[in-house]
């Protein structure tokens, strides 16, 4: 019994000094323009876009919105306020592009988000949205689930009367 409680004790301590190291890793991704950039040949990523709009093949079309990019820019960051360890790295709110990072809860490993908001020639907005882990080869479809849970709370944010289209 005191064998195991003193290998529970290395086990816990391997796993602390993992995390803190983790979390002290300096990733500092780059900003970049979610229309004009080529997705890596990973899968641990995520794109929301309107295909119109970004050269990549999106994982899933965003929506568009009849409200304004600055009423929509508004949104996100409201909603952004609330997500736990995330931490801005690059905000240019005249071009209308922000760069997150986001730890996981845990391990305290990065995973980069891209965020743009486009006006539409139309009238509205879109936005893309790209999650991205730094570390690794596959994300365990966190990437995903984080922009899925995000459009879903701007959905809330704005009302069902803000999505110009399913």
């Amino acid at each position: 019994m005191a064998v195991k409680a003193v290998q529970r004790f290395w086990v816990a301590g391997a796993v602390a000094m993992l995390a803190a190291w983790l979390g002290s890793c300096d990733a500092v991704p780059e900003p970049m323009d979610l229309r004009t950039f080529e997705k890596p040949d990973v899968a641990n990523h995520f794109l929301v876009c309107d295909p119109a709009f970004c050269r990549a093949t999106p994982d899933m079309p965003s929506p568009n919105f009849w409200q304004s990019a600055e009423r929509i820019g508004k949104a996100l960051h409201t909603i952004l306020r609330e997500e736990p360890r995330l931490f801005p790295v690059s905000e240019d709110d005249a071009a209308g592009r922000w760069l997150y990072v986001q730890r996981s809860a845990l391990f305290r490993f990065p995973d980069a988000i891209w965020v743009q908001i486009m006006s539409r020639p139309e009238g509205g907005s879109t936005l893309a949205l790209y999650s991205r882990s730094l570390y690794g080869r596959y994300d365990f479809g966190v990437n995903e689930a984080r922009l899925r849970r995000w459009l879903l709370a701007m959905e809330y944010e704005l009302g069902q009367a803000g999505r110009a289209n399913r």
